[in-house]
């Protein structure tokens, strides 16, 4: 007995990605071509079983990390950086790791992170306040350890 007719939604979306492949064939661009070519590698070789995300080269080797892992990272790192800059300057790097680490596990224990914590987006009064530095270090995992912190204000 043949398999049952239920890929509709994969139907429908390989046809929206051939959609975009047409659109990005139209333009002159790098990255339009390269996706435009690797698009065309995976129809070929589906197959052969490989999947999209391996041949656009999303999946990681063995023992890395995950390129959302490191752009996570990156994004916390660079929270890190404003909140020492913003609401901890003209100290060393040491009194900032120790102080942001105080600061963040102390918010990280309280009311206001319990209830934003499942919240995508900032809460607009947050904004510009250091609780915007603490909500959006925080979305990226748990508080950095001081050790972590002065780590990365040091580079």
């Amino acid at each position: 007995m043949p398999a049952a007719d239920c890929g509709n939604e994969s139907v429908a979306a390989i046809r929206r990605l051939r959609r975009v492949v047409e659109i990005l064939s139209e333009h002159d661009d790098p990255s339009a071509a390269w996706f435009v070519a690797k698009l065309h590698e995976y129809e070929g070789s589906i197959k052969a079983g490989h999947r999209l995300d391996e041949i656009l080269d999303l999946v990681s080797r063995q023992g890395c990390r995950s390129w959302y892992e490191i752009e996570e990272l990156q994004h916390r790192n660079y929270w890190l950086r404003v909140v020492a800059e913003r609401h901890f300057p003209n100290r060393s790097v040491t009194k900032q790791a120790s102080e942001i680490s105080a600061a963040i596990s102390l918010f990280e224990g309280g009311a206001d992170w319990k209830r934003v914590k499942l919240l995508a987006a900032l809460p607009a009064e947050w904004r510009d306040t250091a609780r915007e530095c603490w909500f959006a270090i925080l979305k990226c995992g748990k508080a950095p350890k001081e050790r972590t912190i002065r780590d990365i204000l040091s580079r």
